[in-house]
């Protein structure tokens, strides 16, 4: 509760993949592509997420998510930093208030966060193959998150390595050992492409194209 007043009032970032993925890489993939130096223009512009109606916004080196919606908190969640007066809810130490809607001994909450998917730089790079876009976020000196775009007829799938099938594809590609999870993956360029042939990055979040 303390994070979601906190972003309504201060218009936090909420960085909601700090947990890091579950499939690392020990470098960016494909391990032959070149980066590019910005994001293509045909990615560029404004998608609906399907699942929770937030907006996704890319531009030329960003890709911004950002939702504003309604959340149900039970007063009981209220701490201390906050105080409730009716139909208002009050942070103390700025006096800024927001107006919620009362349902018994809870409330209607408006709630916004902002979160930073991607933004290029020496640490977020973007490769692309066969149509396909690589986003590789480092989360330490071997370590890259690797996550693929992929835009069909004005729908864009985020995919993700998250599932059992693709750890155990991707395992079984690359010959990797390890059980425990984050599974840290050597991949060639083959390996990877063969994973990606494979249908993997199964899991998805599908996006719909507002406008350019």
């Amino acid at each position: 509760m303390k994070h979601t007043l906190i972003a309504t009032f201060c218009s936090l970032i909420l960085l909601l993949s700090a947990c890091g993925p579950a499939v690392t890489f020990k470098e960016p993939q494909p391990a032959d592509s070149k980066n590019l130096n910005e994001i293509p223009r045909r990615l560029r512009g404004s998608y609906l997420c399907q699942s929770d109606s937030s907006i996704l916004y890319i531009s030329d080196k960003l890709m911004l998510h950002q939702y504003e919606g309604l959340e149900w908190v039970h007063e009981s969640a209220l701490d201390n930093e906050y105080r409730e007066l009716g139909d208002t809810v009050t942070h103390i130490a700025s006096g800024r208030s927001i107006h919620a809607e009362r349902a018994g001994d809870s409330l209607w909450i408006p709630v916004q966060w902002n979160d930073t998917l991607f933004s290029l730089s020496f640490d977020n790079v973007l490769r692309k193959y066969q149509g396909r876009f690589f986003i590789n976020t480092r989360y330490d000196k071997e370590s890259w998150g690797v996550y693929m775009l992929e835009l069909t007829r004005g729908t864009l799938e985020v995919r993700s390595i998250s599932t059992e099938n693709d750890w155990k594809s991707l395992k079984e590609i690359t010959e990797t050992a390890q059980d425990t999870v984050p599974v840290a993956v050597t991949a060639t360029a083959k390996q990877f492409k063969e994973f990606v042939g494979s249908g993997g990055f199964s899991d998805n979040e599908k996006y719909i194209r507002l406008r350019r």
